[in-house]
């Protein structure tokens, strides 16, 4: 873990062993959890001054690590300051032009890490379904900028049956990795679960009203357009999605 430096050694962020800290004083895990900028906030504020003893490493291995975006945990930025997370969201970008900026100058603390949860650039996500479908981008992290996403979303109805299985299946993992509870990205979720539903309904009962009373009985249910989307490409991928 490293170990207890003397007093004149520098007590920065980057040496700080946040995890140990927060281990050993079980009242301030609950508060923070493992929030570095947090932890090291409360040491330098109340914590030394009630007697906690906190971990600086010898810092060898921050000394090389570069304040960037790449080395930047935006999560811990955005979760120690509501403010900033209200704003932003977990938008990495907009959240190191903060500290940069501003955040810095207003005394504010960041944590850069040589291995730092950078978020992945959302233009470059194409997922892509077994038929070769490119999917929708994902939902910005930024709420801002949530508006124009929803707006340009590709509409359910026109999407065969892998590509709805495909967007859901992409979109809910990444909703709960981001804790993301916007209106955008759930009612994107409920139409897309809501699509596939009718769906495969629809598809089912004309086959069952086929079978019972014909083909020529069960002709009105073949016309209907939710009959006629989910018929329109292999219903395998709704049926196994849905069990």
């Amino acid at each position: 873990m490293g170990s207890v430096l003397p007093v004149s050694a520098a007590e920065s962020l980057a040496d700080f062993d946040y995890q140990t800290y927060a281990d050993t004083y079980l009242d301030l895990k609950a508060a923070f959890g493992y929030n570095a900028a947090a932890l090291y906030n409360h040491y330098e504020t109340s914590g030394k001054a009630e007697g906690r003893v906190a971990i600086f490493t010898d810092g060898a291995s921050s000394a090389t690590t570069v304040e960037s975006l790449a080395t930047f945990d935006y999560k811990a930025y955005a979760d120690t300051y509501p403010d900033l997370k209200a704003a932003f969201g977990y938008d990495a970008a907009a959240l190191y032009n903060h500290y940069v900026n501003s955040g810095k100058a207003e005394g504010r603390v960041a944590v850069f890490t040589a291995a730092a949860t950078a978020q992945p650039a959302q233009t470059a996500t194409t997922t892509k379904t077994t038929v070769s479908e490119k999917l929708d981008p994902l939902p910005p992290l930024n709420p801002s900028k949530m508006p124009d996403w929803f707006d340009a979303r590709t509409p359910v109805e026109s999407m065969t049956n892998a590509r709805l299985v495909a967007e859901y299946n992409a979109l809910v993992p990444y909703m709960e990795e981001h804790d993301l509870s916007f209106e955008g990205p759930l009612s994107r979720k409920e139409e897309l679960l809501s699509e596939m539903n009718i769906r495969l309904t629809r598809y089912d009962y004309y086959e069952e009203y086929k079978e019972a009373f014909g083909e020529k009985a069960a002709a009105g249910i073949k016309n209907e357009p939710a009959y006629q989307r989910a018929a329109a490409s292999d219903i395998t991928p709704l049926r196994e999605f849905m069990g």
